[in-house]
């Protein structure tokens, strides 16, 4: 007999590290994929096989004592990346809306992308039957039974001419998140800017339930992706070109790690006309890192153990 999953999209929103404002020079409408993978509870290849006809009922985000009607496509996987074991299908809910027929209204098969709504950013991912791609997952808050695709988690649709690249950089995000000092070593700097970027996501997420407290990651990982970080070329974050990954950048990952001025001891600076501001953001970092490397200390998020 098939195991079946029960999965749901529901409304959501995350908390983006804190960014200067005049490195970030770029609207992100949609997550990272390093992002993605790493806050993600499951990542699944697959197919949506149907849409039920049926709705089912669920809570829109954790706490809602309400629930509101899901229309329900069935994905059938085909690779299970990370997460569940054992499951052959996914039932995927999401919140149909009038007109957004297989987001951006595209026909069956297409891309995915919530419809934009005037004033409110994107909607809602609408599902289609013969869609194909990548899927980031989490367990939904009402259920442990549940999933939930947030939003800014678009899948990554099979008919995207860098699906291939997109795979295997999941692949590469896992593989980081697996052995982060291997990934951290690795020869291409590009590589190690991926992998900074991914373990750092997943070191940074908010933890969804219980209380939060911080503790250091390994000394050898703090010194390995600040080697990584002080190695990048900042100035591409001044002028980024079409798919420019901010995230996996220099400004990127001293943000995720509060590498910025006025905190951590790093201090302000002005910006002349003709200077980059990124690359004044990379020297005084580099400055300071070289009279207080030693003490320190990257940290990661965890729940609080219970005396």
């Amino acid at each position: 007999m098939r195991r079946i999953l029960f999965v749901s999209m529901a409304f959501a929103s995350f908390a983006v590290a804190q960014q200067p404002a005049k490195a970030l020079r770029i609207a992100i409408q949609n997550f990272s994929t390093s992002q993605k993978v790493a806050q993600a509870d499951v990542v699944v290849t697959g197919k949506v096989t149907s849409v039920e006809k049926e709705t089912v009922e669920l809570p829109q985000f954790p706490g809602d004592k309400t629930k509101v009607a899901f229309t329900v496509a069935v994905i059938k996987i085909e690779t299970m990346l990370a997460g569940a074991k054992n499951v052959t299908h996914l039932k995927v809910a999401f919140q149909a809306q009038p007109g957004a027929v297989g987001g951006d209204e595209v026909p069956q098969g297409g891309k995915f992308g919530g419809r934009p709504f005037p004033g409110r950013g994107f909607g809602p991912i609408q599902l289609t039957d013969g869609q194909e791609g990548i899927f980031f997952l989490q367990k939904h808050p009402g259920s442990d039974s549940y999933y939930s695709v947030q939003q800014g988690f678009t899948p990554v649709a099979a008919k995207d001419e860098n699906y291939k690249d997109e795979l295997a950089k999941v692949k590469s995000i896992l593989d980081a998140i697996a052995d982060p000092v291997k990934a951290l070593k690795e020869e291409k700097l590009e590589a190690r800017l991926t992998a900074s970027a991914a373990i750092l996501s997943k070191y940074r997420q908010p933890v969804r339930s219980g209380q939060l407290v911080e503790v250091a990651i390994p000394a050898e990982e703090t010194k390995l992706i600040m080697k990584t970080l002080l190695e990048a070329d900042w100035a591409a974050a001044d002028m980024p070109v079409a798919g420019f990954d901010y995230q996996a950048s220099g400004p990127g990952i001293a943000s995720l790690v509060g590498l910025y001025p006025g905190n951590n001891g790093i201090p302000q600076f002005v910006v002349k006309p003709g200077e980059s501001y990124n690359g004044l953001w990379k020297e005084t970092i580099k400055t300071w890192y070289e009279k207080n490397g030693a003490k320190f200390e990257i940290k990661k998020f965890v729940v609080k153990e219970k005396k």
